[in-house]
């Protein structure tokens, strides 16, 4: 499904609300001091991510988020039984995979205690696994939904490789804030619908701002040149929401958006400078978050 057919109503009432400023040359458009500023602060904080500050020590930083797996797994399930509901997905005996959790498999824990699903089997391959806590999340999760802190956990698992799975062993993928990340989405698309049941679902949900969140979308002004040598913080490739769609249309996919925030105050601010490879001309140019529903098939087999 093209972003150009869905709810163009909806598109159009954004872009009469939300006004393109005057039409400018790219990188040639004159800076106002303020925006200069601006960009001198998100360089200089750039700079210090990538070569100062190791990930253990973000949270140390004003404008950057710790990964919400590591406090409090309610959140994220909380959206996942959302989606999950509005796409009709029943979970009774449901074989649940998530890629990318962090260094817990809390997600894991809390699907567990409440859903009547199966199992559920968590991927990361980028994440060290802490074990003291993921301990103590799982008792606290058990205590919560006063359950014994084995039988959530003996329907969880932790993959150390997705090649241990079998062709269609899967009911539903899930992601959270992990496709942005991923700089060769195709292969990844391609591998997590090889294990997929005909008509399973992958829901993912895709942060789409630059994670230095003060300023959302300020790493779409770089080139590409300068963003890998001297700004990326190594995982934040800046695939923008028509990227994904394109990416899974060509791999013979089915995907719906169920969900779509836009940021066009932040966005429009930058916008002038923003690099061309970055925006179609439509209101989608601005999403900070889209949540997408792909299918591998037309009928489920389960």
């Amino acid at each position: 499904m093209s972003l150009a057919g869905r709810d163009k109503a909806n598109m159009n009432a954004v872009a009469l609300a939300c006004p393109r400023q005057a039409t400018v040359r790219g990188d040639k458009a004159p800076r106002p001091l303020a925006e200069r500023l601006t960009d001198w602060k998100y360089v200089a904080a750039r700079l210090v991510r990538r070569y100062l500050v190791p990930n253990r020590m973000l949270s140390l930083l004003p404008g950057y988020a710790v990964s919400q797996n590591e406090i409090e797994p309610c959140a994220i399930v909380d959206k996942y039984l959302d989606y999950l509901n509005r796409l009709k997905i029943n979970l009774s005996g449901a074989r649940i995979l998530e890629i990318g959790m962090g260094a817990t498999n809390s997600t894991g824990y809390e699907l567990a205690a409440r859903a009547p699903i199966s199992y559920w089997l968590g991927y990361d391959p980028f994440s060290s696994f802490n074990r003291s806590l993921d301990r103590r999340i799982l008792n606290i999760v058990a205590d919560r939904r006063g359950l014994e802190p084995g039988v959530i956990a003996k329907r969880t698992k932790r993959l150390d490789r997705l090649d241990d799975l079998s062709p269609g062993s899967v009911d539903v993928i899930l992601s959270h804030c992990v496709l942005e990340h991923v700089r060769r989405p195709e292969e990844l698309f391609n591998a997590l619908a090889g294990l997929l049941i005909s008509g399973g679902k992958m829901i993912h949900a895709v942060d789409y701002r630059d994670h230095y969140f003060r300023y959302p979308f300020h790493f779409l002004k770089f080139s590409d040149k300068t963003w890998r040598r001297w700004l990326d913080p190594g995982d934040l490739p800046r695939h923008r929401l028509f990227n994904h769609v394109d990416i899974i249309n060509g791999l013979g996919l089915n995907v719906e958006i169920i969900e779509t925030r836009l940021d066009p105050d932040n966005f429009f601010r930058v916008e002038p400078w923003v690099r061309p490879v970055f925006k179609r001309g439509t209101p989608e140019d601005a999403a900070e978050w889209a949540v997408l529903a792909v299918t591998t098939g037309l009928t489920p087999e389960r």
